[in-house]
């Protein structure tokens, strides 16, 4: 009888571990199941992450792009007006040399003309 009682004993301390064990077992099963499933949570993350930064460095690309090519017309269109004040400068001056040269011809024909009416004056008295 003892014998039977220290054998039903130790069969039950047995059966105990055993689910003690198989419950740990499925513990750590879900466990990894977990983490399997964030770490597929995650790449999925990852990868959306990634489509999203492509997205932006091709944005960025075409404004860089675009950047580049205002700036261009932009100088092309600065050369254009340069080169136009530097044509508009050179007919201005030339324009003030023609208008100083008719006002030296102007004075010289004043004086001249000044001079003749004193000559008349003179010789009418």
């Amino acid at each position: 009888q003892v014998k039977l009682d220290v054998q039903h004993e130790t069969s039950e301390r047995v059966q105990a571990l055993v689910q003690h064990e198989e419950a740990q077992h499925k513990a750590l099963d879900n466990e990894i199941q977990e983490r399997k499933t964030a770490s597929a949570n995650i790449q999925k993350s990852v990868e959306d992450l990634e489509k999203v930064m492509q997205t932006r460095c091709s944005e960025l690309a075409s404004l860089l792009n675009a950047a580049k090519e205002i700036a261009s017309a932009t100088d092309h269109a600065a050369q254009e007006v340069k080169g136009k004040l530097e044509d508009l400068i050179k007919t201005t001056h030339h324009s003030i040399g023609a208008i100083e040269s008719d006002l030296k011809t102007c004075n010289d024909s004043v004086g001249a003309a000044k001079q003749e009416a004193r000559s008349n004056i003179a010789s009418a008295r």
